[in-house]
């Protein structure tokens, strides 16, 4: 008995804890002590959740006081301008859904957490790019994020939070070539891996080599501005797919991301193997220094290369699971 009236006094004691109190131990803790890779992100799900329900008691937040929440965000009315896809929402839901976890679980503010449902909408499709459609998207960007990022993003399939942090000190020779081995902390699946440059990647990297000459900088794909991580990929892409005229319906991803479906696509379309193909995504580790003899990298190298062969990838039809149309 005294140890239930214990733990009822417990949570009585922080009833008053509310959602911008839980939320700011929790970004602490994320940005501190576990060190995750992007904060801003999880910073921003807290600032539009903020008016909604920041000064609400952890206890009092449910699935009725976040309807109004999901209506403006899907809708873009009260905070607002615009409306967000039913996925931008569901991406603020489970950075809620964090922060009561962690108020729950590590401070013990809260005796559960409440279902919180993720809103149901029609699902957005990735667009892999045919060559000629590369040619018109790479034509609208600008000389630099044609010859150096975006090239290399093509040609190597990495994740966008991967090209930002590339390292100079990451990059090994191998037989002439270029092997970039990716720590844990910067790989989604949190193992090391290689990333293998085929001749084209090689180019992007050459191009970057050369534009640090007179400014050297640790990253590869540094801002030319600020010297530091590239800031706009997102808006400078979206811009050339714009201008270049690509789809630009509600069921379509317009993003950075499609470089890497397209580096997908396009080792199906060359006939590259699927454990070949996984390796070279990133799906596995793919570590050298532990998992690759020299032959097998070869293979890998062999297998990145073949996309590099225009004629073969020009004559590749790539079937869409959206309209072409604007």
């Amino acid at each position: 008995m005294s140890r239930g009236r214990s733990v009822y006094e417990r949570f009585e004691r922080y009833a008053h804890k509310n959602f911008a109190q839980a939320a700011a131990k929790y970004l602490y803790d994320a940005t501190h002590i576990r060190k995750v890779r992007h904060p801003d992100r999880l910073a921003y799900s807290i600032e539009v959740l903020a008016p909604y329900i920041g000064r609400k008691a952890l206890i009092d937040i449910d699935e009725s006081v976040m309807r109004k929440f999901k209506e403006d965000r899907l809708e873009g009315k009260g905070k607002f301008r615009k409306p967000g896809s039913a996925g931008t929402v569901n991406k603020d839901l489970r950075i809620l859904r964090a922060v009561l976890n962690y108020a729950c679980r590590v401070e013990r503010w809260i005796p559960s957490v409440p279902l919180i449902r993720d809103m149901k909408g029609p699902a957005k499709v990735a667009y892999p790019l045919s060559l000629l459609e590369k040619n018109r998207v790479f034509g609208a960007l600008p000389e630099h994020w044609r010859n150096g990022a975006a090239k290399f993003a093509l040609h190597t399939g990495v994740r966008k939070s991967e090209l930002t942090s590339l390292k100079w000190e990451f990059m090994e020779p191998f037989d002439g070539k270029y092997i970039f081995i990716l720590p844990e902390w910067l790989t989604k699946n949190g193992r090391s891996r290689a990333v293998i440059c085929n001749s084209k990647a090689t180019e992007a990297i050459n191009y970057m080599r050369k534009s640090q000459a007179d400014r050297p900088n640790e990253l590869v794909f540094a801002s030319r501005r600020t010297g530091g991580e590239l800031k706009n990929v997102l808006g400078t892409w979206r811009t050339a797919w714009r201008d270049a005229g690509m789809p630009d319906g509600a069921g379509v991803l317009k993003g950075w991301n499609n470089l890497r479906h397209t580096y997908a696509t396009w080792l199906m379309a060359a006939g590259v193997a699927d454990e070949l193909r996984d390796k070279l995504m990133g799906h596995h580790s793919s570590d050298i220094r532990y998992n690759y003899s020299q032959p097998a990298l070869e293979q890998l190298f062999e297998a990145a290369e073949l996309i590099t062969d225009e004629k073969l990838i020009g004559g590749v039809t790539i079937l869409k699971s959206v309209s072409m149309g604007n």
